[in-house]
């Protein structure tokens, strides 16, 4: 479908030629004055808008390589009669694919204290004051969590033997595998062997992982989306979200900046990684090399 208000057309692609900028306040400063100018229009089209509900399940608004690309996907998808909705953490998890062992200025500080020390606080004004001057919904993962949830987790999270952790199932979503995904990551390894806090690490992965389903299940519940759309698809939170969604029946669409410049990787059945891995030589073996 394409976008019929010739002027919202020329600033939809304005804005995607500034998205090459890598100031990001200088991005969400284009986002603010753009629809300062073109208010009414932007009101109209929302106001106007009954086609499919889409969540754009960012969750991590601080993924600079991220949050230009899903708020442009946002603003397209809306001036194509969509009705997008947003999901961020607000400092909620106790891990994330944000962290990272280098993310901090000492190996003990993750361990101990989580993402929110050194890094929540920026990653949510970050992706909050990106998404906000779109005036679309922004749910938030502690409002969709009840206390008797957070305290189920919290307990599971403590008591489990962290054997047991990689394997684990709820209700039949891979969530062990996920939140061992999360802790790999964060070490930059493949295996958790000697490394000091890798069980403290895993425990914390494993229990954003057990908050993340429950979040997840909760917004599909309310909103009945057509289709949930987020980066990566691995990892914590995007691992889970897609494998609650796909559960439930929802169309999942993964994406992922691409090796190539100006690319992106994008999916609709796995997290983009598993697209890394599909060999496609027919179109090349059909090619003339000869110069």
């Amino acid at each position: 479908m394409k976008v019929s208000n010739p002027i919202l057309t020329r600033f939809y692609h304005r804005m995607k030629n500034q998205f090459k900028l890598k100031d990001l306040d200088k991005v969400n400063k284009r986002w603010a004055d753009v629809f300062e100018r073109q208010d009414n229009l932007w009101k109209k089209e929302l106001s106007n808008n009954t086609g499919k509900k889409i969540l754009i399940a960012t969750s991590t608004g601080g993924h600079q390589a991220v949050i230009p690309i899903e708020s442009l996907l946002a603003v397209a998808l809306t001036l194509r009669g969509a009705r997008v909705h947003f999901l961020l953490c607000d400092k909620f998890l106790p891990a994330c694919l944000q962290a990272t062992i280098t993310s901090f200025n000492s190996k003990e500080e993750f361990p101990k204290y989580g993402p929110q020390k050194s890094l929540c606080d920026n990653c949510f004004k970050t992706g909050y004051e990106m998404y906000k001057p779109l005036n679309l919904p922004i749910h938030l993962n502690s409002e969709l969590v009840t206390k008797k949830e957070e305290l189920n987790a919290y307990n599971l999270a403590k008591n489990i033997n962290s054997i047991e952790i990689k394997g684990y199932l709820l209700d039949g979503l891979k969530v062990g595998e996920h939140a061992y995904a999360g802790a790999l990551r964060y070490f930059a390894r493949a295996d958790l062997k000697g490394e000091m806090d890798a069980e403290k690490v895993l425990r914390r992965y494993f229990h954003a992982a057990l908050l993340s389903v429950y979040a997840t299940e909760r917004i599909l519940s309310e909103y009945n989306f057509d289709c949930v759309v987020f980066n990566h698809g691995i990892y914590i939170p995007q691992g889970i979200t897609g494998e609650v969604a796909r559960k439930n029946n929802v169309r999942v669409v993964n994406w992922n900046p691409a090796y190539r410049k100006q690319c992106i990787v994008n999916q609709k059945i796995r997290g983009y990684n598993a697209k890394l891995f599909e060999k496609q030589t027919a179109r090349c073996t059909r090619l003339d090399m000869v110069p």
